[in-house]
C-alpha cells in the first residue's frame, strides 16, 4: 500500500528513499512541507516485558548518607552513567547480546512519570546510537532513519525500532536533537558530539522544519508526560548523562588481549569507549575488536570505520554508520 507523503524535500549523491517512494539525493535536505517526510509515529501494541525504575534508586541521590556515596559512585562506574539515569543501561548491552531472549524495556513514560524516570527510560537510546551504531551526530542518524522507513538491518537498529520507534515517543527526541544541532537547548556543554560538522553526503537542515520542532514541542507539553523537548531546553538532564563511556580512564584499568580477534577489557562501564578508541589494537578496514566489560558483559564486536575514525558495532551496515556522522 502507498503511503502518503508528508513533505516535500528539495536536495542538492547517497539516495534515501522517501516515504512516498521517490528517491532523493544530496547533501542537504530543505523541507517545504510541514513536518519531515516520515510517517507520524504512533505507539503500537508489542509484547515487550517493561521494568519500572527500581525503588531503591528513587530520591537515591538526596537520601544517601555520606559514608553511602562510595557505592553509589561505584554503581555509576560499573554501569555507564549515574545510576538513577544509567540503571538501564546494562538492558541494553545485554539485549544486543542475546536479541532471541525476552525483549525487556524501561517502562514507557506516561503522565505523572518523574523527569528522572523519563530521562532513564531515553538514556540507554542516546548509548545505543553514539557508541552502538558510532554516530556523533545523532539528530542526523536518526532522521535519515527515520526518512529511510526505519530499516530494522543490524540488532541496533531493530531494537531502537521495537522499543523506542514503537513506543510513539521518538520524535519527541528528534526534535530535541534537532534544537540541539541549532543551538537552542540551552547551554552546549555536554552536547558538542551533536554539533559537529557532517561527513555524510545528507543531511538535514532543521532551520526549514523550525514550525515543525515547535508544534512537537506544543503537543508534548500538553501530554504531560515528562519529555526531551519540552519544560526547558533540556529539562530531562540527558545531555549530561550519556558521555559516562567517554570518561578518560586510570591507567591499569584496561587489558588487552591477543588472538584470533583482539580484545579490549574494561573493569566497568565508564570509559570502555575511550579505552577502545585508544587501544593499541588494529584498526584499519575490516579489523575487528570485542570489547568487555567486567560489570557489563560482552558489549560487541567493533570495527573502525575509516571515513569517520570512529568505531561501531561491526553488525551495524557502514551507511547506517555513516549515516550518523
Amino acid at each position: 500500500m502507498a503511503r502518503a507523503r508528508h513533505a516535500e524535500a528539495t536536495v542538492s549523491t547517497v539516495s534515501i528513499t522517501l516515504m512516498g517512494g521517490s528517491a532523493v539525493s544530496g547533501d542537504a535536505l530543505r523541507f517545504e512541507g510541514a513536518r519531515p517526510p516520515w510517517e507520524p509515529l504512533a505507539a503500537r501494541r508489542r509484547r515487550i516485558r517493561r521494568t519500572g525504575r527500581p525503588a531503591w534508586t528513587k530520591n537515591l541521590h538526596h537520601a544517601l548518607q555520606d559514608e553511602e556515596w562510595d557505592e553509589h559512585e561505584a554503581l555509576g562506574t560499573a554501569w555507564g552513567e549515574q545510576v538513577e539515569w544509567g540503571w538501564a543501561v546494562p538492558w541494553l548491552w545485554a539485549q544486543l547480546r542475546d536479541p532471541r531472549t525476552t525483549l525487556r524495556a524501561p517502562a514507557t513514560p506516561v503522565a505523572g512519570t518523574q523527569a528522572m524516570e523519563a530521562g532513564a527510560y531515553w538514556v540507554p537510546a542516546l548509548h545505543l546510537m553514539r557508541y552502538a551504531l558510532g554516530w556523533s551526530r545523532l539528530d542526523q542518524g536518526l532522521a535519515a532513519w527515520l526518512m529511510a522507513g526505519r530499516p530494522r538491518t543490524s540488532p541496533s537498529l531493530r531494537l531502537l525500532d521495537d522499543v523506542w520507534a514503537r513506543d510513539g515517543q521518538l520524535e519527541w527526541l528528534v526534535a530535541w536533537l534537532g534544537r540541539a544541532s541549532l543551538g537552542q537547548v540551552g547551554s552546549a556543554e555536554g552536547l558538542d558530539g551533536l554539533v559537529v560538522p557532517r561527513l555524510s553526503a545528507t543531511s538535514v537542515d532543521w532551520r526549514t522544519l523550525e514550525g515543525w520542532l515547535d508544534a512537537v514541542e506544543r503537543a508534548a507539553a500538553t501530554t504531560g508526560i515528562s519529555n526531551p523537548i519540552s519544560g526547558g531546553g533540556n529539562p530531562l538532564h540527558l545531555s549530561g548523562h550519556c558521555y559516562g563511556p567517554l570518561a578518560d580512564l586510570r591507567p591499569g584499568v584496561v587489558r588487552y588481549c591477543d588472538g584470533s580477534l583482539p580484545m579490549v577489557v574494561v573493569d566497568g562501564g565508564v570509559g570502555w569507549y575511550s579505552a577502545l578508541a585508544q587501544a593499541p589494537v588494529p584498526s584499519g578496514p575490516g579489523e575487528m575488536v570485542d570489547v568487555v566489560s567486567l560489570s557489563l558483559g560482552w558489549i560487541g564486536t567493533f570495527t573502525r570505520s575509516p571515513e569517520t575514525g570512529r568505531w561501531y558495532r561491526a553488525d551495524t551496515d557502514p551507511f547506517w554508520h555513516m549515516a550518523g556522522n
